[in-house]
Order: structure tokens, then C-alpha cells, then sequence
């Protein structure tokens, strides 16, 4: 049986999906806030540049991109030990809050990475969360809108105008 290769370039925009354990208790709101505290801990420790985000009760989606010395496996790697590790800590108990595996794409041209950011950002409306993805404080949207301060900031990267243009750092 062959087996597929995960993609392990860096220098590309990756939108990658990661889901909880099915058996996971329910991560509550303060419970977020620590991912993604976890998640920014990473990204200063491993140096990937993250442009958009958005943490709902079942999954996290997040647009990132690896520095050339790292992978994108390794940050989702690290993201998911250290949140673990931390959510355990405050539970009292341990278990396994992630699934193993995660779903990426590479983002390969900025009309792509727009409809991307706007699948993100919509996730919370579209399963019934909110009313308006501005409502759901665990995601980057108030960052890109520029209408308030997301939990973690973004980065902000110059793209090609031509929107069929290949993206690459």
C-alpha cells in the first residue's frame, strides 16, 4: 500500500485544518483563550508568520506560513503539545485534546487566499455560532477589518495585485 508524502516546504501559505479528539471533553471559553495563547507562544518560539486564524468549539483553521529553517508540520506539531499539555494542567487530568493528522493546502494565488481567509472567518456564522464573524472573539477578523484587536495579532504580508499570480516567499 503506497503511502501519500505530507508536504514539508516552507516559504508557502499553508491553510491547515486540525480537529479535537472526538472524546475530548468540550474546550470552554476560557480553555480558547489558552490555545491560543498557546498558539502564540509557538509562533514566537518557531517563527512562522500567521495570517489568519479562527478556533471553533470542534476545530482550528489557520493560515501560516513556515520559515525556511522549519516545516509546517513542526508548528502544528508544537501547537498541539503545548496547548495539550497546558489544557491538562488546568484540568487536572491528562488526555488527548487533538487528533492525530491535519488537513493542509497550500495557498497558490491570492484569489485562492482571499475566498480561504473568508471561509475561515465565516465558520463561526455558517455552523450557527454567531450572527456576524466580527461576534466571535477567537478568530483574526477584527484584525483584517481593522475594526479591534484580534487575541493574537496577525501578520501582514504584501501580496502580488494579479490575482491568478503564483504566491512564494
Amino acid at each position: 500500500m503506497s503511502r501519500l508524502r505530507r508536504l514539508h516546504e516552507s516559504r508557502r501559505i499553508f491553510f491547515i485544518t486540525t480537529h479535537f479528539e472526538r472524546t475530548a471533553a468540550p474546550v470552554t471559553e476560557a480553555e480558547r483563550n489558552v490555545i491560543l495563547q498557546s498558539m502564540m507562544q509557538t509562533r514566537a518560539n518557531r517563527h512562522f508568520l500567521l495570517l489568519a486564524y479562527c478556533l471553533m468549539p470542534t476545530h482550528l483553521h489557520l493560515l501560516l506560513i513556515p520559515p525556511e529553517s522549519d516545516t509546517m508540520g513542526n508548528a502544528m506539531r508544537e501547537i498541539k503539545i503545548r496547548s495539550s499539555k497546558q489544557l491538562s494542567a488546568m484540568r487536572g487530568r491528562p488526555g488527548k485534546l487533538w487528533q492525530a493528522r491535519s488537513f493542509d493546502r497550500i495557498m497558490r494565488n491570492r484569489k485562492e487566499l482571499s475566498e480561504t481567509i473568508d471561509y475561515i472567518h465565516q465558520n463561526p456564522v455558517k455552523d450557527g455560532l454567531v450572527k456576524a464573524p466580527g461576534d466571535w472573539k477567537w478568530s483574526s477578523w477584527t484584525a483584517w477589518q481593522k475594526c479591534g484587536d484580534a487575541v493574537i495579532p496577525i501578520d501582514i504580508i504584501d501580496l502580488p495585485t494579479d490575482e491568478e499570480a503564483p504566491l512564494r516567499w
